[in-house]
């Protein structure tokens, strides 16, 4: 059979036996160039499958219908035997491969109607419009050609092709994204919210829902009942659901449970929660929420001591607790005004025991719920201004500071968020894995967000190495990530991106970043720690931003003399002002008023530099302190000060990137400890060729994180390689201020290439 493309013929082959010649390979390798790349560009593709045969089934891109849409099916397998094309002789040779043929064409026609029928039910709005009949014709008598091994690589090649997400036009100009103020402030607003010229910032999106506790009643509504908290029991178990009239009837129960334990009413009653991600999370959160009680978030990483701390400075007299673990951690030091314990799973005996002898009283989270719905004390709803949360900082720099945020704080956070993401917002079809910790508010806004708009949130199994089962499981479709998870999504690129798109169905503004090959951690770094300052404007895919100012805020940058960024360069210290601006730190007036000035203005510590399209880009850190892809934040100078203490280390530069989950440091060895101890241990040479020495970076790394455990350094705070270098930072290399001050910037620009090989060598 001859068929004609454009001026060329080529000879269609015919098909015989499999063991005749032509393999997979071969049949890609006689295909007419042409007919290639014509299917790498039009394709859409399907593999049906059943007991006894594959077959490759594709169609023209154009919306089908069941009259133009002509199916070919190579059939792998008949009931006698394979049979595949005969490429090297290029015809039938007997009459066993014409029967062959004539039985897989009358089985390709057996299934055709079950072809067209399905593919004319493929959706017309994700398939462009365009295809000429002529070209879809012989784009058919060429399928073929895709038997086996080919028509999977077909179908791999066109996926992308045919689902690619369509340009959409943005929701304003890409570069003009903000408003700027006269005057000489040059203070810089929201697009979404022209009131806000007038300092009047978005508080809310819907008259009746101005708290979380409203915001979760209108879910309910919104949902019509639908599922909201979802969990599942064990691995390759279904996630169970509880719908959203069951989850707040449970939470008013537990609400009132606290309340039959003594507790009163009123923000001035705080509440410690200590758990990982569970629906007993929000259900304790809701209940709080049912009476006005305030949410005191606890979490692992603070340790026994600033937990002690921080209950006995809120003066919290009962913790909610996940398990006999962390209920003996809140024991081993707890402080004189905790007096109950309210634990969600079981408890030893000798846990009980060991609470009855220190005089607290251990309570199971169902029973208060019993005790709740017995008694059946009346709501008390917040109000907008009053506190909902307080969220206690790691403690880096001393004692963890408690960040007093209100229903309204939040609530402007999560309307102003939603209001930008325009018509890719939240409904209440969507589902949303919880992983990231509940005890921080990027998770919370975003739960709370999913629970105004009606939607579903599943939670984790508990183990983040069982995050892919889980996910396979719930299919969700927002999924909060932070630079650590994303950086594992990039690195293995490819085969992560289809994995993650094929169990959760998920459209995602990253697969831009992944198929372009762009450092996509690096772009969204800066949004989860401004979340509530800026947020990304959809179609911008510019990296190395965090976007312009959400509409519940203003932001300007303010002169930094001593580091020599100045307004008039759009340069400085990033200052914010609005609704979503927290009240202070708790029973910390000092603290307060060194990051809040009268005019209302949070002075936020990062530098930051106005782009030209009016977003702002993060360029450094007023304080040296910077955050781990792991949330967890490092004082710098503190662990220097730590390690200068070794008799081996004249001067230490300590580095960390937001971007990676540990630190590394440059090191300046002390030439005459060093040249010593090489003598004593018949190493030769000079300084130089001693840094470069495995036996000496072993001896100096060796005695820095000694000297680290003994000081108190947490596992985060230990370096984990240096690099030894034999000159000293000094003011004429242009590394020291005169005041012997280390210079960061210029030493981090200095060891570039050094610090970049120590974690290529650590990933």
């Amino acid at each position: 059979m001859v068929i004609q493309l454009g001026s060329r013929k080529f000879h269609r082959p015919a098909f015989g036996r499999g063991g005749s010649g032509g393999g997979a390979s071969e049949t890609i390798a006689h295909a007419p160039r042409a007919v290639v790349n014509y299917i790498a560009f039009v394709g859409v593709a399907a593999i049906a499958v059943t007991t006894k045969r594959v077959a490759v089934v594709a169609a023209p891109v154009r919306p089908p219908g069941p009259a133009s849409i002509r199916a070919v099916l190579a059939v792998r397998r008949s009931a006698r035997g394979p049979w595949e094309p005969n490429f090297r002789n290029n015809q039938v040779t007997s009459l066993r491969d014409r029967t062959r043929i004539a039985r897989g064409e009358r089985s390709c026609r057996t299934l055709e109607g079950k072809v067209v029928g399905r593919l004319a039910a493929v959706s017309a709005s994700r398939l462009p419009a365009y295809r000429s009949a002529v070209m879809q014709s012989q784009f058919e008598d060429y399928l073929p050609y895709l038997g086996g091994a080919a028509g999977a690589l077909f179908v791999t090649g066109v996926a992308y092709w045919a689902s690619r997400p369509t340009a959409e036009k943005p929701l304003f100009p890409l570069d003009a994204q903000a408003l700027l103020l006269s005057g000489n402030e040059h203070i810089r607003m929201s697009k979404f919210c022209k009131e806000s010229k007038e300092g009047k910032f978005v508080t809310f999106l819907y008259e009746d829902v101005r708290t979380l506790y409203e915001g979760f009643r209108r879910g309910a509504k919104e949902s019509n009942n639908g599922p909201c908290l979802g969990w599942r029991d064990g691995p390759n178990k279904p996630y169970q659901w509880l719908h959203y009239n069951e989850t707040l009837l449970r939470a008013k129960n537990f609400g009132s449970g606290l309340v039959s334990l003594g507790l009163t009413p009123g923000q001035q009653t705080l509440v410690g929660l200590y758990s990982q991600n569970c629906p007993e999370w929000i259900l304790t959160e809701q209940a709080c929420y049912s009476y006005s009680l305030v949410v005191v978030p606890l979490y692992d990483t603070l340790g026994p001591d600033a937990c002690a701390f921080i209950i006995n400075q809120a003066d919290i007299n009962l913790v909610v607790c996940e398990d006999d673990q962390k209920c003996n951690l809140l024991l081993d030091k707890a402080p004189r005004c905790l007096r109950k314990l309210v634990v969600v799973k079981e408890t030893r005996p000798a846990t009980n025991q060991r609470a009855k002898n220190r005089g607290i009283e251990l309570y199971k989270f169902d029973d208060i719920e019993r005790l709740g719905a017995q008694r059946n004390h009346p709501e008390l709803p917040p109000n907008p201004s009053d506190l909902c949360t307080i969220c206690y900082t790691s403690g880096t720099t001393g004692n963890p500071k408690g960040v007093m945020l209100t229903h309204q704080n939040v609530m402007a956070s999560n309307c102003a968020v939603i209001m930008q993401m325009g018509d890719h917002g939240i409904t209440s079809k969507d589902i949303m894995i919880s992983f990231l910790p509940l005890a921080h508010m990027l998770e919370r806004c975003c739960e709370n967000s999913m629970y105004m708009m009606g939607g579903s949130v599943g939670f984790y199994s508990g183990d983040i190495k069982k995050l892919p089962e889980d996910m396979k499981a719930l299919r969700p479709t927002v999924i909060p990530a932070v630079p650590r998870l994303l950086n594992r999504v990039y690195d293995k690129r490819y085969f992560v991106l289809y994995f993650i798109l094929y169990i959760c169905n998920i459209a995602y503004f990253e697969y831009y970043y992944l198929m372009n090959n762009v450092d996509l951690a690096n772009s969204v770094d800066h949004l989860m720690v401004s979340f509530i300052l800026t947020h990304l404007t959809y179609g911008d895919h510019v990296p190395e931003h965090v976007g312009p100012p959400v509409a519940c805020c203003c932001v300007k940058l303010v002169d930094v003399p001593e580091m020599e960024y100045f307004a008039t360069n759009n340069q400085g210290e990033v200052c914010v002002k609005g609704t979503n601006v927290f009240m202070g730190y708790y029973k910390d007036p000092e603290k307060t008023a060194e990051v809040i000035d009268e005019q209302g203005w949070h002075h936020t510590g990062d530098i930051g530099m106005w782009q030209p399209n009016g977003t702002l880009k993060i360029i450094d850190r007023k304080k040296h302190i910077f955050k781990l892809s792991q949330g967890e934040y490092i004082v710098p100078e503190k662990i220097e000060n730590i390690y200068i203490r070794s008799q081996y280390v004249q001067q230490v530069f300590v580095h960390g990137e937001s971007l990676k989950s540990c630190i590394i440091a440059i090191v300046v060895p002390d030439v005459d400890v060093i040249k010593c101890w090489a003598v004593e241990n018949g190493i030769p040479g000079t300084l130089s060729v001693l840094c470069v020495n495995p036996e000496v970076k072993k001896l100096i790394l060796d005695d820095m994180l000694a000297w680290g455990k003994e000081a108190g350094l947490k596992s985060f705070e230990q370096v984990k390689d240096i690099y030894l270098h034999p000159d000293p930072f000094s003011v004429q290399n242009g590394l020291l201020t005169p005041t012997l001050k280390s210079k960061r910037p210029q030493l981090k620009a200095y060891f570039k290439p050094q610090i970049e090989d120590l974690y290529q060598q650590l990933d």
